[in-house]
């Protein structure tokens, strides 16, 4: 389990980064299998929008239960 393995930075950055080193470790041949939870909200194409009309926060607690299932 992973939450936001990067110190510093913007979350979507930083799963985006993460995203593209597992995609360039598959290239070099090493197979990647993951699960990834959105666990900040939808609604928002952008950080500044995420506290706009349609922008919904995903609790913690409903990512924990999903992550038991």
């Amino acid at each position: 389990y992973f939450s936001d393995p990067f110190i510093i930075g913007l979350e979507d950055d930083n799963a985006s980064l993460l995203h593209n080193i597992l995609r360039e470790i598959e290239k070099g041949g090493m197979g990647q299998e993951y699960y990834v939870f959105n666990t900040g909200g939808v609604g928002a194409d952008s950080n500044d929008e995420a506290s706009g009309a349609k922008y919904r926060k995903i609790p913690r607690e409903l990512t924990l239960l999903l992550q038991e299932a």
